[in-house]
């Protein structure tokens, strides 16, 4: 339920991100190759023409089942309709195809997908969010991509590049990532006008370690009635995970941190998994919050609370809080609860395998092939993006600006994002750094986004890798998983000493057979680098 919420947040957040200035996720999404972003323009219908071409011989339109992702918006079916068909004026011509939304609650896609598919119902496309492949692999539910993608995946392989390797399992494709920015930046916004009146100025280009940002909260609590109402950090609550959320310096090579993971702080080349709740960087993370918590930084109730950041934000009593700091995102929470965000870098960038976001093929699919050519299509041509997205123009939103790359479109009057005869919250569908701006963004977000992306330099060894889950040693992961859901909310909020809480969480997490989990995980690491 953790990685739920957190994703739902974060696709949310993207949502946001795009209508106020961007977010992730994750969750991060996967992102393009940082050789190809750069030139990839927003309006451009760059959709490749191997699927077209076949269109005349193949008869009547094949009917795609798309799934769609809600967040508590179903729209009627008269407006679902209403965007099914604007989107088969360009299907059909294209290539043969029709396309009937399906909506499925994201809080439920894992049950859903697996429930439908295992009593038959066709479905043509499904997403995963957060929760990867091999569970659906394993159980029989989904077919692989391989054949599909040199004659019909040239869109998605132009856009995904290396990201591609993100849906790969057991050495066969079986996911497609929505393309996005190939890696987030991690750290903490703090409001901008209590960081003035104390007199601190922020370096957005420098990378911050955990001592100088202790040294940053104590200089602005000073100024502050900190624990009388008024509090350092927001966003910590019952399923905080916070320092392999948002400290960037942890790979956990395409699973969870319950099979062990890289720390990155030990270098990019770093090729020994661990327990990272056993390292010392967790326990310095650890000791920080505890001494925070003391101070009065974090509330009390911290550890049991269930308000996301920016409710607590918006009510005026919180410095900031750890979140993405990639362009956008600073700027998407500042426009969403009325202040303006500086970002605290806590870690570089670096790409690393993610299964955040990953498109499958059921078995239950009538035409695999033409579900394929559907899914490429919406790496090619933008305008179904948007149209999956944000509805039609002229009836949810209007353009304010077009500069013949990108475009900022804004609701039309008198409508928002709740009251819109349809809006999608979960940013899932296609080539994320080409859909249109929101406002107050500037038309030149998605540049900012392309730009950094290809400045990022810093990867995992183990990009393309992604732990398998084996039977002998799954109900140890499942173990050592609800220990990690036990202790880290109350350690990401202080509100235990570390000095005997930290060795009993490393206590369970060994009795629970955490280093059986990591050893398969580094057997399998070994070899899938030896294979290289």
């Amino acid at each position: 339920m953790k990685k739920k919420k957190a994703l739902a947040t974060m696709l949310a957040a993207v949502m946001a991100l795009g209508m106020t200035a961007c977010g992730s996720t994750n969750t991060t999404s996967s992102s393009t190759s940082s050789t190809d972003t750069a030139s990839t323009t927003s309006k451009e219908n760059t959709s490749s023409s191997s699927a077209a071409q076949t269109t005349a011989d193949e008869g009547a339109p094949y009917e795609v089942v798309l799934e769609w992702p809600a967040i508590g918006n179903t729209p009627t079916e008269e407006n679902l309709q209403k965007i099914e068909a604007a989107i088969n004026e360009v299907t059909v011509p294209e290539i043969n195809c029709t396309v009937k939304l399906y909506p499925v609650e994201l809080n439920d896609l894992s049950n859903a997908n697996t429930l439908a598919i295992s009593t038959g119902e066709k479905v043509d496309l499904i997403v995963s969010v957060s929760t990867g492949v091999g569970t659906l692999v394993d159980q029989g539910l989904i077919v692989p991509m391989d054949e599909y993608v040199d004659t019909y995946g040239a869109d998605i392989q132009r856009k995904l590049g290396d990201a591609l390797s993100n849906g790969i399992y057991q050495n066969q494709l079986y996911g497609v990532s929505s393309a996005y920015i190939q890696a987030e930046s991690y750290g903490f916004i703090a409001r901008a006008d209590l960081l003035d009146a104390a007199g601190v100025e922020i370096d957005e280009s420098k990378v911050y370690t955990l001592d100088e940002l202790s040294d940053i909260m104590d200089t602005v609590a000073a100024t502050q009635q900190v624990g009388n109402g008024f509090y350092m950090v927001a966003n910590i609550n019952s399923t905080s995970d916070i320092y392999t959320s948002f400290f960037g310096s942890v790979d956990t090579l395409g699973a969870s941190t319950a099979s062990g993971g890289l720390l990155l702080t030990d270098g990019y080349d770093n090729t020994t998994i661990e327990n990272i709740y056993g390292s010392d960087a967790y326990a310095d993370y650890a000791k920080t919050m505890y001494d925070w918590a003391q101070k009065g930084y974090i509330p009390a109730d911290a550890a049991s609370n269930t308000d996301d950041g920016q409710v607590q934000l918006k009510t005026g009593n919180y410095f900031g809080e750890f979140y993405w700091t990639t362009p956008g995102g600073a700027e998407g929470i500042g426009a969403n609860v009325g202040y303006d965000f500086k970002k605290i870098h806590l870690a570089e960038p670096c790409k690393k395998t993610s299964q955040s976001v990953l498109w499958s093929i059921p078995t239950t699919s009538e035409n695999p092939q033409k579900a394929f050519e559907f899914l490429n299509l919406l790496y090619g041509d933008n305008d179904i993006d948007d149209t999956l997205m944000f509805g039609l123009e002229g009836e949810t939103y209007q353009v304010v600006e077009d500069n013949g790359t990108d475009r900022v479109v804004k609701f039309v009057d008198g409508i928002d994002a709740a009251s819109a005869p349809y809006y999608c919250y979960a940013g899932v569908y296609g080539d994320r750094l080409t859909w249109s701006i929101w406002e107050p963004n500037t038309i030149d977000f998605n540049q900012q986004l392309r730009d950094f992306n290809d400045s990022i330099t810093a990867a995992s060894p183990a990009l393309g890798y992604s732990f398998e889950i084996t039977d002998d040693i799954s109900s140890a992961y499942s173990a050592v998983s609800a220990v990690v859901k036990q202790y880290t909310p109350t350690i990401s909020a202080g509100a235990a000493n570390p000095d005997t809480y930290l060795p009993q969480f490393i206590q369970d997490l060994e009795t629970a057979g955490i280093n059986d989990v990591i050893a398969e995980n580094q057997k399998q690491f070994d070899a899938w680098r030896a294979a290289k």
